[in-house]
C-alpha cells in the first residue's frame, strides 16, 4: 500500500544518507494520473509523460522510482558506497517537482530505500510500459516506505540557487552548509509521515473498555466549553452540522474553531476524519484540537493544540501524534 499523507507524527529519525531527485509535477505518480505531468523538461513536455509516471505504483509490495539522471549514473559514493558497490541500502530519498505556482516542492520520500549506481530495467515490470518501452528505474524501496504528500499539501520548498539545488535533477545536499537544511527536512519528514489505518482495525482509546464513549465526548466537550468561557469567549456548538469541528468560539473579532477529542486514558493520540483534516489544514490559523485526557475521572486535563510554525504544539511545546481512520 502506498502511503498518502493524512497523520503528523513527531517520531524521530535516525540521520541517513540522503538524496534528491527531481521530476515532474504530478498528483499520484501510479501510472493512472488524468492529468498530464507538468514542469517535467522537454522531454515531458514533448511526449506527454515522463518515467516518474510510475514511481508511486506498488509492484508486488515494491516502488521503483526515476528521475532522469545525468547518463542515466547516480554517484552513490556520495551516498556512502564503495566504488565497487552497485548499489547502496538505506538512503532517504526526496522527490521533488517544480509547483504550478513555481518553486522546487517536496512531493514524496522513499525511506530504507537502495539506490543503483547505473538505472536499470526489468522486462517482469510489465505495468512499467509506455509505447513498448519499458521504463527504467535507480530506486526501489518497499510500498509501505514510500510516501506520497497530496497536492494542495505540498509546500516544503527547496532552496535553488548557487550552492543549492541546480539544474541537475539529482541533488545530494552534502556540503558542510547544508547540514541544518538537512536536518530541517528530517523534521519535516518526521512531522507530515502518515498512515492509513485499515478501515476493518480503527484505532480505539485502551482504556475506555468500560466506559461508555458517548459519556466521554460529552463530558470532553463540556470541559472544553467551560475553559473557553472562563476566558471570555463565547461558546456554541456546532457538532450536529459535520462542519469538521465541534464548537466556535468567538471573543471580540477572533472565531477559532475547536475540535473536541476525548479520551479515557492519559495517551495523547488522536484520530481525526478525512473532513476534519481537510479543515484542520483549511483554517489552521483559527483550528484548535482540544484533546481532553481522562474524561470521566475527578480531573480531567485539557491540551490546546494549535499551528506553529507548521507543526501542532500545545502552550507547553507538547507535540500531537493525528492519525485518520479512513
Amino acid at each position: 500500500m502506498i502511503h498518502t499523507v493524512w497523520e503528523v507524527r513527531t517520531t524521530p529519525m535516525s540521520t541517513p544518507a540522503m538524496v534528491f531527485m527531481h521530476t515532474a509535477w504530478m498528483e499520484r505518480y501510479d501510472g493512472e494520473d488524468k492529468t498530464p505531468p507538468r514542469c517535467g523538461g522537454s522531454f515531458v513536455e514533448e511526449n506527454g509523460w515522463g518515467g516518474e509516471m510510475f514511481n508511486f505504483r506498488d509492484e508486488d509490495g515494491l516502488v521503483y522510482g526515476y528521475a532522469c539522471g545525468k547518463g542515466h549514473r547516480i554517484n552513490i559514493d556520495r551516498l556512502g558506497a564503495n566504488p565497487d558497490d552497485e548499489a547502496i541500502d538505506g538512503v532517504l530519498v526526496i522527490w521533488t517537482a517544480t509547483g504550478p505556482g513555481g518553486g522546487v516542492l517536496i512531493v514524496g520520500w522513499y525511506e530504507n530505500a537502495t539506490v543503483y549506481r547505473e538505472y536499470r530495467t526489468d522486462p517482469e515490470l510489465g505495468s512499467r510500459v509506455v509505447n513498448s518501452e519499458v521504463i527504467m528505474y535507480s530506486v526501489v524501496a518497499r510500498s509501505e516506505d514510500a510516501w506520497l504528500i497530496p497536492p494542495e499539501m505540498r509546500a516544503f520548498r527547496v532552496k535553488t540557487g548557487k550552492g543549492w539545488k541546480g539544474q541537475s535533477n539529482v541533488w545530494y545536499a552534502d556540503g558542510p552548509h547544508h547540514e541544518s537544511f538537512r536536518n530541517e527536512v528530517l523534521r519535516y519528514v518526521a512531522t507530515q509521515k502518515a498512515a492509513f489505518l485499515e478501515a476493518h482495525r480503527p484505532l480505539r482509546d485502551p482504556c475506555i473498555h468500560s466506559r461508555d464513549r458517548r459519556e466521554v465526548e460529552r463530558i470532553a466537550v463540556q470541559t472544553v466549553t467551560d475553559h473557553f468561557r472562563k476566558n471570555g469567549y463565547s461558546v456554541r456548538s456546532v457538532e450536529s452540522d459535520n462542519v469538521g469541528w465541534d464548537l466556535e468560539a468567538a471573543r471580540g473579532r477572533e472565531l477559532l474553531l475547536l475540535e473536541v477529542k476525548g479520551l479515557a486514558g492519559d495517551n495523547i493520540s488522536v484520530q481525526l476524519t478525512p473532513n476534519e483534516y481537510e479543515q484542520m489544514i483549511r483554517h489552521r490559523s483559527e483550528y484548535r484540537v482540544c484533546v481532553v485526557t481522562g474524561a470521566g475521572s475527578a480531573e480531567p486535563s485539557l491540551w490546546v493544540f494549535a499551528d506553529v510554525n507548521g507543526e501542532w504544539r500545545s502552550l507547553d511545546q507538547m507535540r500531537v501524534t493525528f492519525r485518520s481512520h479512513i
